[in-house]
C-alpha cells in the first residue's frame, strides 16, 4: 500500500475514527484502526466490537493494500504536523511496519495483519443506518428522536441519583 493523502482531510477523518478507540484495550487490534486503500480514496475502520466508524476520504493512492496501526499513535503524529502538508503511507509488508513521512518528518508504526482486524456482520444495520431507517420509515426528524433519548437518560440519572445517594 502506497498513498499520498493531505493532512487536513486525513486528521478529520482520524479524529472521527479513534473517538471510538479505547487506549488501553485487551484486545490489542481493537487499539488499531483499519486502513484500505484503493482507487483514489482510503477507508479508515475502526470498532470496539459494538460500534463501527468508516470514514472514507480521497486520496492518491499509487499501490492499493490494506494494514492496521495504532489509532491515536497515529492520530497524534498527523495532529503534530504542519498544516498543508501532504502525507506519504507506505505500508512494508516485509516488516511490518507502516512508514509515514511528511516533509523531513519521518515515521514508522508498528502494524498489525488486516485479517486480525473484526468486521461486522454482514447484512447487520450499523446503528446510524438503523435510526436513519425508523426516521424514514415513521416520518420523524432524527433531531427530535435524539431529544427524547437524551431526556429518558436525564430522567434515569436523577432516578439513580435518587437511589443511590
Amino acid at each position: 500500500m502506497r498513498i499520498t493523502i493531505e493532512r487536513a482531510s486525513f486528521l478529520k477523518s482520524l479524529n472521527h475514527v479513534q473517538s471510538v478507540v479505547e487506549r488501553r484495550n485487551t484486545i490489542p487490534i481493537l487499539s488499531n484502526v483499519l486502513l484500505h486503500a484503493e482507487s483514489g480514496k482510503l477507508s479508515l475502520t475502526a470498532t470496539d466490537l459494538d460500534i463501527e466508524v468508516v470514514e472514507t476520504v480521497d486520496a492518491d493512492v499509487s499501490r492499493p493494500g490494506a494494514t492496521t496501526v495504532s489509532a491515536h499513535m497515529l492520530y497524534d503524529i498527523v495532529r503534530k504536523l504542519p498544516d498543508g502538508s501532504q502525507i506519504q503511507l507506505e505500508f512494508a509488508e516485509a516488516d511490518g511496519r507502516l512508514l509515514l513521512s511528511a516533509g523531513r518528518s519521518r515515521f514508522q508504526l508498528q502494524a498489525l495483519p488486516k485479517d486480525d482486524f473484526p468486521t461486522m456482520a454482514p447484512g447487520a444495520m450499523r446503528r446510524m443506518e438503523l435510526v436513519e431507517h425508523y426516521a424514514a420509515r415513521t416520518g420523524r426528524d432524527v433531531s427530535n428522536m435524539l431529544y427524547y433519548y437524551a431526556f429518558a437518560l436525564l430522567k434515569i440519572a436523577v432516578i439513580v441519583q435518587q437511589i443511590y445517594f
